[in-house]
Parts: C-alpha cells; sequence; structure tokens
C-alpha cells in the first residue's frame, strides 16, 4: 500500500473522491452535531476536507509546511485548533460515522435470518502469533 504523493495527477481524483464522500453522508452535519464547528474564518468542511485529503498526501502538515508544499489558506494555528479542539467529541463522529456506512453499505447485503456482529478491535498491539488465523 503506498501514499498518493503530492504532485500525482490523481491528486484530483482524490480530493473529488472525498468531496463525494462528504457530500454522500452529511459529514459535516455529523461533525456539527459533535461539536465540530467554526465561529469565524474557515469553514469547517475546509478544514476536515483537508485533514481527510492528508491522509493520501506525502507527509503531515507540518511536513508540507517546512517543505513549502502547503497550498491552503489556512494557517498552522487553525488546523491544529480544529484537531484539537476539546468541544468535538471525535469519538461519537467516528462511531455515527460507521452507524451510517453499516446502514447504508453492509446491512442490505445481510439477511434478517442471520445474526448480525460487528467487531472492533482498537487493540494498540501487534498480534504476530496469528499470522495463520483468518481474521485474527
Amino acid at each position: 500500500m503506498s501514499i498518493v504523493s503530492l504532485e500525482s495527477t490523481d491528486e484530483k481524483n482524490v480530493s473529488c473522491s472525498i468531496t463525494n464522500f462528504l457530500a454522500a453522508y452529511g459529514i459535516i452535519s455529523l461533525l456539527s452535531q459533535c461539536g465540530g464547528s467554526k465561529l469565524k474564518g474557515v469553514p469547517v468542511k475546509e478544514l476536515f476536507a483537508y485533514t481527510l485529503t492528508n491522509a493520501f498526501r506525502m507527509g503531515s502538515f507540518y511536513m508540507q509546511q517546512k517543505l513549502g508544499n502547503v497550498r491552503e489558506n489556512f494557517s498552522k494555528n487553525t488546523y491544529y485548533r480544529f484537531i484539537m479542539s476539546p468541544r468535538t467529541n471525535w469519538l461519537r463522529f467516528t462511531t455515527l460515522l460507521s452507524e451510517r456506512i453499516i446502514n447504508r453499505h453492509i446491512r442490505p447485503l445481510t439477511s434478517e435470518s442471520w445474526d448480525d456482529c460487528f467487531v472492533i478491535d482498537d487493540s494498540l498491539y501487534e498480534r504476530a502469533g496469528y499470522k495463520r488465523t483468518e481474521l485474527a
């Protein structure tokens, strides 16, 4: 798995896909439900879209600034204040988003006669002894 570089011609495609994802799942309304809002300045949609797009770029916001590759019209303080805002409940946001994704895409793939089970594993340690065990 490789990260899309900043100079990639696919950057527009990634950005377009993320914009479509934000619209399809109502991400900004979910974010506002969880306290992720701004009173003035750069819109939340622009900050969150940049944050999500950043996962597919080379380096973090800090490294992009250091290399002079930042093309956004907000400062590092704006970016970090948004990410570290104590008002935003990121756990609730990710839970609501996963609920929407499951209800729209995974639930239609199952049958009423089946038992549903959804496992979330947030362990921080590597499971090196289970290389041959499926889904461990």
